[in-house]
């Protein structure tokens, strides 16, 4: 709701509304980038730095990866109610032409099975990152976030990337 209110502003309510939906969708689903991704970076924080009890996780009978894939399950599942609450209120509230119904609901439910297990994925890998660093991990967490959600195409339209960038997303 912030970045649609800052657009109006800085454009004087001159803004296209499709711009600004489409800046409204992807802020409110970054979330995804920085709650599963980098999310899974920091149970491995929490676990080791504030809890102390990552060695006694890591070394019980049960596997370390389900471990992190039931973590990643339950902050998608947040996140995604966090994202339908902002969807719903924003649209009311701005009067943005977003369809709150998609046009292939089946669609967007394989989208989204698929973008969590890349996501997942790559949580783990920045996890098994954050196991062999001691200090300021939620730096690369945060990092790989924003890097993604860059190169994801949520925050602008990719066309407007030079070449190589836009080759690289």
């Amino acid at each position: 709701i912030t970045v649609v209110v800052m657009i109006r502003v800085v454009s004087g309510g001159t803004a296209d509304p499709a711009m600004l939906a489409f800046a409204f969708l992807g802020s409110a689903f970054h979330g995804f980038f920085a709650n599963v991704l980098g999310g899974l970076a920091f149970v491995i924080i929490e676990e080791r730095e504030f809890y102390e009890t990552l060695h006694y996780v890591y070394i019980s009978p049960a596997s370390f990866l389900s471990y992190l894939m039931g973590r990643a399950s339950t902050r998608f599942a947040m996140t995604l109610a966090s994202v339908v609450l902002v969807l719903v209120a924003g649209t009311w509230l701005l009067g943005l032409p977003i369809a709150l119904i998609p046009a292939d609901p089946g669609l967007l439910a394989i989208a989204m099975i698929l973008g969590f297990l890349c996501l997942t994925t790559m949580g783990v890998l920045v996890a098994g990152l954050a196991m062999t660093l001691t200090h300021r991990v939620w730096y690369l967490m945060d990092g790989m976030a924003s890097l993604l959600f860059f190169f994801s195409g949520s925050l602008f339209p990719l066309e407007q990337l030079p070449a190589p960038l836009r080759a690289i997303s």
